[in-house]
Parts: structure tokens; sequence; C-alpha cells
């Protein structure tokens, strides 16, 4: 199936209309290019890192997966909301079964399926949002061999001139994705969020 990266305005559409652990699945997935199922879903909270504004995926379908990728400030924020919403069930998962805190979700298709008709956005995979992401890199001027790395993609074999890459450099990339965006959209189409974490 064909990526179909998210526009600026549906983006705005779903996130005005998640609540629950999709709002921060959502924001992490476009602004981290993580892949949902292997590794945005298994995240826990001790790879995410605050303090350097780092995530570490740990978890991934491959050896160039196991990487560390910059979060941006509005995930940072959002990442910070949702864990303290949902400290009271002592989860080490982002993302856990409301259920059983002890595991992780493994799949989300009928809460995105829900959100995405509540939105009026066409019918889409999360996957999608990943290529979001790639793309949204690319327009911001991000090298491509920059977007492989972040995107823990084995590509050509200029990407191991940036395997050692530090995180500033890194941080760099990031902000040059905010600015990007707060260039298309202005921070009063912001929606308000959910002060519930369950769906």
């Amino acid at each position: 199936m064909q990526a179909r990266p998210f526009t600026l305005d549906e983006e705005q559409r779903l996130l005005s209309v998640t609540k629950g652990y999709l709002r921060p699945l959502i924001l992490l997935l476009l602004d981290t290019g993580l892949r949902p199922n292997a590794e945005a879903l298994p995240l826990k909270w001790r790879d995410v890192d605050f303090e350097r504004g780092m995530i570490t995926v740990i978890a991934s379908k491959t050896p160039a997966g196991l990487r560390t990728v910059p979060m941006t400030s509005r995930l940072k924020e959002e990442l910070l909301r949702w864990k303290k919403l949902t400290s009271s069930e002592n989860s080490e998962f982002v993302f856990f079964y409301p259920r059983n805190p002890a595991k992780h979700l493994l799949h989300v298709p009928k809460t995105w399926a829900r959100a995405l008709k509540d939105a009026k956005v066409a019918k889409r995979r999360l996957y999608d949002c990943r290529s979001t992401f790639c793309s949204r890199m690319y327009a911001a001027g991000i090298q491509p061999v920059l977007i492989e790395l972040l995107m823990g993609h084995t590509g050509s074999g200029l990407v191991h001139v940036y395997a050692k890459a530090d995180d500033d450099f890194k941080r760099d990339a990031a902000t040059k994705l905010e600015a990007f965006l707060a260039s298309k959209i202005s921070s009063e189409s912001t929606s308000t969020t959910s002060t519930t974490w369950v769906n």
C-alpha cells in the first residue's frame, strides 16, 4: 500500500478529536517517525529522557532501528502531560493496557479507525504517520542521510557517516521540524487536550 502523508489540516482535525493514549501516540509517530507497532507501542518510560530531550529505541525490527531520536517541544510537553495523567497506574510502558498496565498495547485499529471517522479524515494507516515525519523532515531541509538515520533505515552506506551523530546534531533536526510546522500553522489552531487518559 502506498504511503499517504497527513496534511497539517488533517493532523489538527485528528488531534482535536483524540483522547486517552491516542493523542500522545499520534504526536510521537508524527514527530519521531517511529514504527507504530514495533517501536512506539512497546516504548518504556525509562527510554524517554526528558532532560536530554531524546527517546532511545531499544525494540525494533532491524539493527538500524536501534537508535536515539530527538523530541520536539510539543512532543515532550505531551508526553510529560501523559505521564502525569497516568502516573497512578505505575506502568513501565508509555502505552499500556488499561486493564493490565504490566503489558503494552499491541495494536490500536478500532481506536484509530474511530478517530479518523470523527475527524472526517479519509481512511489511512497509522503507519502513514511515519511517512508524514519523513516528508516533513525533507520539506524542513533535513539531509536525506540524517532522515534515514532518524527513521532507523538501512540504506546507502552514507548513513554510516552520520552513525555517530551526537544528540545536538539530532536535536537540530527536531528544531528545524518545529520551525517548519510553526511556519505552517498558528498556535491558535492547537486543539484543547483531554484531562482523562481513558479512551
